[in-house]
């Protein structure tokens, strides 16, 4: 229960406990012994004030605890909405991009150079269905957490609207029997009045002209004083019980407008626990989709192989274009060699396969496309290899871990010691970080088509000193 509603709940137990004391009070001065019992009522009073000092004392550090609790989950609760506004961020800019994505398939001159389109992004496609799909399952986990801590205030507002209700029900009961009772010691005043007026003997003149002696006379006056007082105080407490009544009446109906207006806002918050509610099955049904959806790009891609020919076609239509890249990609090696100078003794021992099971081999190392472009590695490939992993050659250190959309792709550098380097591209996703220390043999990304490519498949580079070399050389030493 948040610390306001307490602070309410608390504010009408304590105006019922007023209630309770005033009316104890009353019934004091209608018994005939009004002194003594309003002495025991005043001592109750005062325990019962003691009593509430320490309870309210204690639900002050009740309070101060509750505070920060509350202030806890409010943080949280922020925290979670921001990010759940980030994550919708996220959802909507994946699906421009792959509308985007769609909309530049379509635009192709032809039904083969969309097929072409199509097959050549299907990588790029799988990433970003990939990322949908991880995006929807954090936010299906906020806003389930979000769904939870609704319900649950729900729950404590009812409670705490029901322990309401029933107070003011003993608050009006409380007043009805205390008004009652004032108009009691009321009317009995007045016959007391109407019977001392009808009778002259009661009268205070009747009283003293009728005294015997004059300590009959003293006695007389000291009994028309305390009558007088008695009179006057019953006077007093009648007008101040009306005040009280007024005044509780007051706070009574204020607590009513208060809890009509929390059952209108709780109302509220099950029109809003539904529609999160609404929002958490879509956002289930589009994970649904997308998994479908990545299952069927997968598929398609799973039994693709590189297309050396496309390749090849690309090349020439933008030989320029992707000269002038290479020689970036290769400036960029360069700086990366530089910074992670090889410092250490060769590991040892010979490179294993870094593909396992697939040994056909869509591109060798060398001049190719007619002498028109150098090829740095070797290019494995074969019907399935799309999410299979790539294997470190030999144990090392991960010095770098990249991402160049017109080049390499998702790549890996892993040095080996004794300036000795391997390099992995084209990845689906990459399974290490820089630093990383791995042993012969590790999985270090997951086969894919990302960057210059036109199917799934591993590129493979050995390098001495930052200088790239055949890697054929490195497997024809057993």
């Amino acid at each position: 229960m948040s610390k306001a509603k307490r602070k309410r709940l608390v504010k009408l137990t304590a105006v019922l406990l007023c209630v309770c004391m005033c009316f104890g009070c009353v019934m004091a001065y209608a018994e005939e012994d009004g002194d003594a019992d309003a002495q025991g009522s005043a001592a109750e009073v005062e325990n019962d004030a003691g009593d509430a000092g320490d309870a309210g004392d204690a639900d002050d550090v009740g309070d101060a605890e509750d505070s920060d609790s509350q202030s806890s989950e409010d943080e949280q609760a922020q925290k979670d909405a921001e990010r759940k506004d980030e994550l919708n961020d996220q959802l909507s800019d994946l699906k421009k991009a792959q509308s985007d994505l769609q909309n530049q398939i379509a635009a192709a001159k032809n039904e083969k150079e969309k097929a072409q389109q199509e097959k050549n992004s299907l990588d790029y496609q799988i990433s970003l269905i990939k990322s949908e799909i991880e995006v929807l399952n954090e936010k299906i986990e906020l806003v389930e957490r979000e769904i939870e801590g609704k319900e649950q205030n729900i729950l404590e507002v009812e409670d705490y609207i029901e322990s309401k209700k029933e107070l003011i029900a003993a608050t009006e009961r409380l007043i009805a029997e205390k008004e009652a009772d004032i108009k009691d010691t009321f009317n009995t005043f007045l016959q007391r009045m109407r019977s001392m007026y009808m009778s002259s003997a009661a009268s205070t003149l009747g009283l003293v002209l009728g005294s015997d002696n004059f300590f009959d006379f003293l006695t007389r006056a000291e009994v028309l004083k305390r009558i007088a007082a008695h009179d006057n105080d019953t006077i007093a407490k009648l007008s101040d019980d009306k005040d009280e009544i007024t005044e509780i009446k007051d706070g009574l109906n204020e607590d009513k407008r208060e809890l009509e207006a929390e059952i209108v806002q709780l109302e509220q918050d099950k029109d809003d626990l539904e529609t999160t509610k609404a929002e958490l099955e879509q956002d289930k049904l589009d994970r649904i989709s997308a998994k479908n959806n990545l299952n069927v790009k997968v598929t398609q891609i799973q039994s693709q192989i590189q297309d050396i020919a496309a390749l090849e076609a690309d090349y020439n239509a933008r030989s320029k274009e992707l000269q002038k890249i290479q020689k970036e990609i290769e400036k960029e090696l360069e700086e990366i060699y530089k910074r992670n100078e090889s410092k250490d003794e060769y590991v040892g021992g010979n490179y294993i396969w870094p593909v396992a099971n697939y040994s056909k081999i869509t591109s060798y190392y060398g001049w190719r496309f007619n002498g028109t472009n150098f090829h740095t590695g070797i290019d494995i490939s074969g019907p399935g290899i799309y999410g299979k992993p790539a294997r470190a050659a030999n144990a090392g250190k991960v010095i770098y871990v990249g991402w160049q959309p017109k080049g390499y792709g998702n790549y890996v550098i892993i040095d080996h010691g004794g300036g000795m380097s391997t390099l992995y591209a084209h990845g689906s996703a990459v399974t290490v970080s820089v630093g990383q220390y791995v042993n012969q043999g590790d999985t270090v990304l997951l086969i894919g088509s990302t960057g210059w490519s036109t199917g799934p498949h591993l590129h493979f580079e050995t390098r001495l000193n930052g200088k790239h070399y055949n890697p054929m050389n490195e497997f024809s030493k057993g």
